[in-house]
């Protein structure tokens, strides 16, 4: 029964992270072809494209993550009560 709530658990991480990731990854390589056409090797433009990148795409999808954990986390403390009445 455990075993179902360690594996959510995981695919939740899987799934919150890769937005980010993604999300960083497109705007560093948009980014980049930006510098490489104008020639402008600048570190900070991409640190802070990534930056404002993730910002953005966190404030979006924080409702549906709140939401998301909120019924997880209500699942996981509803199950604590049959904890004790499992044989082991």
């Amino acid at each position: 029964m455990f075993d179902i709530y360690i594996k959510e658990t995981f695919l939740m991480v899987i799934i919150f992270s890769a937005l980010p990731l993604a999300v960083s990854s497109l705007a560093g390589l948009m980014v980049s072809i930006l510098q490489a056409a104008t020639q402008v090797q600048e570190q900070s433009i991409v640190f802070f494209a990534k930056f404002a990148a993730i910002v953005v795409a966190l404030a979006f999808a924080s409702d549906w993550i709140c939401r998301e954990l909120s019924v997880f986390f209500g699942e996981v403390v509803g199950s604590v009560a049959l904890l004790g009445k499992i044989q082991w």
